[in-house]
């Protein structure tokens, strides 16, 4: 396969996709989004702690990173039930968000409060939970909405 060179102003992008499947344009988008999984492991580590430990102990440490993970995956779980319809919505604002409710939703469901009405109430507050649309360097949201011609 052969590699390409894309330049631009400020990026040097090295790929080897060929040039008849990926536009320089849409590979600057796929390297833009790569840097949002980069993101979400910076959530997991910095929220989730998931590369800390308070044993020593393996079978605990291990007890632990379960622990962390499955909580991650209930978050990513939350957010995806409504990131489909708003692209503009931060996921670290959002875990940042879901971990302030946590004691809240806990409480809810401590009350009989069914799975519904704790969504529910995320839905309400996930809302607030916007990138700002940026002119001179746009946000990936406006970048992938772009790129499918849905600006």
């Amino acid at each position: 396969m052969r590699e390409t060179l894309l330049l631009t102003e400020w990026t040097i992008l090295l790929t080897n996709v060929p040039e008849e499947k990926m536009t320089p344009s849409e590979a600057l988008v796929m390297a833009r989004v790569r840097w949002q999984v980069e993101i979400l492991f910076r959530v997991w580590k910095s929220h989730a702690h998931v590369d800390e430990w308070q044993s020593h102990n393996p079978w605990r440490i291990l007890s632990e990173l379960y622990a962390r993970l499955a909580g991650q995956v209930i978050l990513h779980w939350m957010l995806l039930t409504e990131w489909h319809r708003f692209p503009d919505r931060s996921l670290f604002k959002a875990a940042r968000l879901l971990q302030k409710l946590a004691i809240p939703l806990a409480l809810f469901l401590r009350q009989g409060k069914g799975l519904r009405e704790i969504i529910s109430l995320f839905r309400e507050c996930f809302r607030t939970c916007r990138v700002n649309k940026r002119r001179g360097k746009p946000a990936t949201f406006q970048r992938l909405l772009a790129s499918e011609g849905l600006n």
